[in-house]
């Protein structure tokens, strides 16, 4: 029997806002712990370390983790807790606001990792502004007939609105010819799960953190 193959990796998209001021806390918060450590250890340390990690730990949750990667046969959306693993054929709509928005029918899955401040949303609204990235535009219509949007095609395209196209592109174009979007089927549903670990550690730790001061 063939071995099982992951699907492919197709293009991992830069979050828009958040990852780096993520990163920045968390080696912030590391040396404050570090610093805390070699104090030394006592009960007030402890408490320190706790509320240390629980900000590391949410730090993390929502603005480091949240990634969106296309693969061979899904858009993957990762956000604070949860993720969704939604088929390319299924894919109906996609528009980029505060965050990327994928429609899978009357569903709307929203994408924190990629997004777009108000000031630009009011300045793509004005007339003569580019392309929003909404999926029926006929910009939008023209760049999903294209199997990749590089080079000369990207250029004075905000980034937020490249992968609302990118994402729309790779929708067409991974949706074989007999397929439509009608003919809906078992592996067309959006598969969510929860990242547990980052659930259950913050309420943890901050039941210690209470349980601490209480003691304190």
């Amino acid at each position: 029997m063939a071995d099982h193959q992951p699907p492919e990796v197709l293009e991992r998209f830069t979050p828009t806002a958040g990852r780096w001021v993520g990163v920045v806390g968390l080696v912030v918060l590391a040396l404050v712990a570090v610093a805390v450590l070699m104090a030394g250890l006592d009960r007030a340390t402890v408490l320190v370390l706790a509320i240390c990690a629980l900000l590391g730990v949410l730090t993390f949750a929502a603005l480091v983790r949240p990634t969106v990667h296309a693969r061979s046969d899904h858009l993957l959306i990762r956000n604070a807790w949860t993720s969704k693993r939604i088929p390319w054929r299924a894919v109906t709509d996609v528009d980029v606001r505060q965050t990327l928005q994928v429609s899978t029918g009357d569903e709307v899955h929203h994408a924190i990792a990629i997004g777009k401040s108000a000031r630009k949303i009011l300045r793509g609204n004005l007339p003569g502004a580019g392309p929003s990235g909404a999926f029926g535009s006929q910009s939008s219509r023209e760049f999903a007939t294209r199997p990749t949007l590089e080079g000369s095609e990207v250029v004075g395209t905000d980034y937020a609105d490249y992968v609302a196209l990118k994402v729309q592109t790779y929708a067409s174009t991974r949706r074989s010819p007999s397929e439509t979007l009608h003919e809906a089927g078992p592996d067309d549903a959006v598969v969510r799960t929860v990242a547990w670990p980052l659930v259950v550690a913050p309420v943890a730790l901050l039941v210690a953190v209470v349980v601490l001061a209480l003691l304190g």
